[in-house]
């Protein structure tokens, strides 16, 4: 039935196919080059961070004004709580501005929480907008002409920076180069939440102690990630200012600014402490957000990046980062794909000189695997089964963020959707039911089955490694999330 089906349009999914294998193989060993970027540079790049900080003392004679922005959209678990970790933060020349656009309770919170901060002589006070035009982006926009500081530092309503963040982030702007910005590293607040939290905290911690370390040192192009880091207004406003046009305002801003010739500088001990989404409802949300977003930027800075005096190897390494995403629609597409390998695939297994082309597709495989435990060896840390299941959740939201990528290749902005916060709740706030990523694993599932009996090994064998993932998601929805939902 299935070589039946796939005869009459053969040609199509053979190029489909390859270009997708040729997109997985090209992402997979990406993130080899990572690793090899960040051993090769790392060392001499903090040192020059450490030096800095030798020649540039925290007590300084003359301190510049600092502007602290908390943008926050109806978030009455978590915004409270970030309104008193930025009062807290030590620094004599300091402004806060709360930027709140909440329609909810959250609006109470933040009055109570502000009055009570400006009652002990906390220079903070609240700025609200009457519309929600540009989003996060509008509203850092609307706060940055309420004030003179010189730099300003950002922190979403999820997280709780320490006290010495200002200080100890200041003296990077003297780093060699024109610095733009400064970014810290996410901490996590509730790590050992629940298996859905521990898997996220791997993947976010590979992203900033190897991806975000590994392209600083080596010169590559990088992003300030929208939260705990801290701009220099005199860079915002030369690249153009916020701007609200795509979801990702902090990615479009940070290219923009490197294009002008602004660098971007990457502490991993500058740190702030964040809450990860504790559903997997509000995990898919957040990713979304940022697979359609990135995309939009790829879409927007593609011919900007390769028309400028950049080096080659720069503005490849800028592609790569911008099209990180496309690699879910590769997985997909291979996913979606498994029918063709049913009725042309088998023969690869009757070409014993072929291996070294299933060699090179498993290592690209290993590839985001080896830097997620780069990533915690880094940290001292070596727990394989939270590796592995993060692994599992990058393999199952492929689905997700391939129809997310979809949507930045054809629609406009339309909203600005929030990642639902927890806070100190004990019960998830929301979580629906993972109809898209059930309904692959099943199918992932039946093509393993009729693959076993046909008995291409390899084949089935990556079918089966494309369905873990989805089974993940599923039975982490039917088994843990879904008891919660009806308790």
């Amino acid at each position: 039935m299935w070589r039946g089906i796939v005869v009459t349009i053969h040609p199509v999914w053979l190029v489909a196919y390859l270009f997708a294998t040729l997109g997985l193989l090209t992402y997979g060993f990406h993130a080899y080059k990572m690793l090899f970027w960040r051993w090769r540079n790392a060392k001499t790049y903090l040192g020059r961070i450490a030096e800095v900080r030798r020649r540039s003392p925290l007590a300084r004679v003359e301190f510049p004004q600092v502007l602290v922005q908390v943008p926050i959209f109806n978030e009455p678990a978590v915004a409270a709580r970030a309104i008193d970790a930025v009062a807290a933060i030590d620094y004599p020349e300091l402004e806060i501005q709360v930027l709140d656009d909440s329609t909810d309770e959250t609006i109470a919170i933040v009055d109570e929480t502000v009055a009570r901060h400006r009652a002990a002589g906390v220079p903070i006070r609240v700025l609200r907008r009457t519309h929600r035009e540009g989003f996060k982006a509008g509203a850092l926009a609307a706060g940055l002409t309420l004030s003179d500081a010189s730099f300003v530092a950002i922190f979403d309503a999820d997280f709780t920076p320490g006290p010495e963040f200002v200080r100890e982030a200041l003296p990077l702007f003297d780093m060699p180069g024109r610095v733009a910005c400064v970014q810290g590293r996410w901490t996590h607040l509730n790590r050992r939440q629940n298996w859905l939290t521990r898997a996220q905290a791997v993947g976010v911690d590979a992203h900033f102690l190897v991806q975000q370390l590994a392209r600083a040192a080596g010169g590559a192009f990088l992003n300030f990630n929208g939260t705990a880091g801290m701009w220099r207004r005199e860079a915002i406003e030369e690249a153009g200012g916020w701007r609200g046009d795509t979801l990702t305002e902090d990615l479009d801003l940070s290219y923009r600014a490197q294009l002008l010739g602004w660098r971007i500088v990457f502490d991993p001990d500058l740190v702030a402490p964040a809450e990860l989404p504790p559903t997997l409802s509000a995990y898919k949300s957040q990713q979304r957000r940022w697979a359609c977003g990135s995309i939009q930027c790829a879409r927007r800075f593609f011919g900007p990046v390769w028309s400028s005096r950049l080096p080659w190897w720069v503005k490849a390494e800028a592609t790569v980062h911008l099209c990180g995403y496309l690699v879910c629609v590769a997985m997909m597409a291979l996913v979606l794909l498994l029918p063709y390998g049913l009725g042309h695939l088998p023969m690869l297994t009757y070409y014993p000189h072929l291996w070294p082309l299933w060699i090179g597709i498993w290592v690209a495989a290993t590839g985001p695997l080896a830097v997620s435990l780069m990533g915690q060896r880094f940290q001292g840390r070596w727990r394989l089964r939270e590796v592995l299941l993060c692994f599992l959740l990058g393999l199952g939201s492929c689905a997700n963020n391939a129809l997310a990528v979809l949507r930045g290749f054809v629609r406009p902005i339309r909203t600005f959707v929030r990642t639902p916060k927890q806070g100190s709740r004990k019960r998830p706030v929301t979580t629906e039911t993972p109809i898209l990523e059930q309904a692959c694993m099943l199918f992932t599932l039946a093509v393993v089955v009729l693959l076993a009996q046909t008995r291409p090994w390899a084949v089935a064998a990556y079918a089966l490694f494309c369905s873990a993932g989805f089974c993940f998601l599923a039975l982490y929805w039917w088994l843990a999330e879904r008891p919660a939902k009806t308790a």
